[in-house]
């Protein structure tokens, strides 16, 4: 029962997200205005994912430390987010700095001016995502649907209110600055006391295993700056992108997100008890069984109601345009259900802390990638080229992870 609850809460997220996209097509169309939205966006969590170099490999200490010392789980947790305050406010700083220098990294004027103010959202979005890490292993399940949700919901009231795509970066400020309160105030209830003084010795660990675990994802993450560059040639076009991009991700966070939520913290419980091997493969299946179901349903249903749901009125597109989203959608799908087969397959490396693997995954990811993207000649080739590579980076996750289960 738990589960359908959190599929509901996501639903309604992914609901929300869909109502904000048509509101953004009906006041701006695929224009600029709707590009350096979408643009700025895709770069904020790009850099969130930079950030969390420092700590992304937290879960596995985080989670045996839990149940049989809370102190040093809380010292774990404050430090890391004292280390992920202090890595995001420098970087709000550089680009500041650099941007008064002259330098717009080779984005246009008009999504320089609004990534101005959008940026500082990056900082408070760091946290949040930390938090709801956190929050997740504690077993608040549903905070990072309620966290979402409530970001929509402001979203969409700005933009009914006020009509301007500028009127974004400051309610997410908002928005943001009140989650942060709610996650805080639900930390600590969890977490006891600040007694136990964590050794440097140990924070480097966590600090080094996550800088070789998100270096990957860092490098799997670019194939989305590239992807920016590629678009941002044409007005538009990089809409229409989003617009497909809403919709796979929707399905991959409907089918995939909250079943990954507690699959995540199961599969660290039972590395933390040192399970029989037979346990995991179970856990697997059971997971892979219930993603795909879900998500092969909800991919049949979405394509052949795609233009309808483009042809509402609050959406100016024309046939073409309509015709060019589907096609965009269907391979992002296929590349989200290669997603959906290897996520679970990294989370029990990461468990298993071989975070090597995890590197030596993601940079076979993006080398293949940069090497097929120069042969690439239209929208439709790169997400291919992206759906080969996420194939490639799954067999290597399956070598590695089954060499792993052997070893039990």
């Amino acid at each position: 029962m738990k589960s359908i609850f959190y599929n509901i809460l996501s639903l309604i997220n992914i609901a929300l997200g869909f109502v904000f996209i048509l509101f953004i097509s009906k006041y701006f169309g695929l224009s600029n205005e709707s590009d350096k939205y979408f643009i700025s966006h895709t770069i904020l969590n790009f850099l969130v994912i930079a950030v969390q170099t420092t700590w992304d490999a937290f879960i596995p200490y985080y989670v045996k430390n839990l149940t049989k010392n809370s102190s040093k789980s809380t010292a774990i947790y404050r430090r890391l987010l004292k280390l992920n305050i202090g890595l995001s406010i420098p970087i709000v700083a550089i680009y500041y700095m650099t941007v008064l220098n002259g330098f717009h990294f080779g984005l246009q004027e008009h999504v320089i001016q609004f990534l101005n103010f959008y940026i500082l959202y990056f900082p408070i979005r760091a946290i949040i995502i930390f938090n709801n890490f956190t929050l997740n292993l504690n077993k608040y399940y549903s905070t990072q649907f309620i966290v979402e949700i409530f970001i929509n919901a402001i979203n969409i009231l700005v933009m009914v209110m006020f009509k301007q795509i500028e009127f974004l970066a400051y309610s997410v400020l908002f928005s943001g600055v009140v989650i942060i309160i709610i996650q805080f105030s639900l930390l600590r209830k969890n977490h006891s006391k600040y007694k136990y003084a964590l050794s440097d010795v140990y924070l480097k660990g966590i600090v080094k295993k996550s800088f070789i675990l998100k270096s990957g994802s860092i490098l799997y993450n670019l194939k989305d700056i590239i992807i920016v560059q590629f678009f941002e040639s044409r007005p538009g076009l990089y809409s229409i992108y989003a617009f497909s991009l809403k919709f796979a991700t929707a399905l991959n966070l409907i089918a995939n997100a909250p079943i990954m939520n507690i699959f995540i913290t199961k599969v660290n419980n039972l590395v933390s008890e040192k399970s029989e091997r037979k346990k995991y493969f179970s856990l697997y299946k059971s997971v892979l069984s219930q993603t795909l179901t879900l998500y092969i349903i909800g991919f049949l249903a979405t394509y052949f109601l795609l233009p309808y749901l483009l042809k509402l009125d609050m959406i100016d597109v024309d046939i073409n345009n309509i015709a060019v989203v589907k096609r965009y959608f269907l391979l992002l799908s296929l590349f989200y259900l290669v997603v959906i087969m290897f996520f679970p397959i990294q989370h029990f490396l990461i468990a298993f802390r071989d975070f090597r693997a995890v590197l030596i995954s993601h940079v076979s990811f993006i080398l293949i990638f940069m090497v097929l993207y120069f042969f690439a000649k239209s929208p439709e080739s790169i997400l291919f080229n992206m759906i080969f590579a996420q194939i490639v980076l799954c067999i290597i996750n399956l070598f590695f992870a089954n060499k792993k289960l052997q070893n039990l």
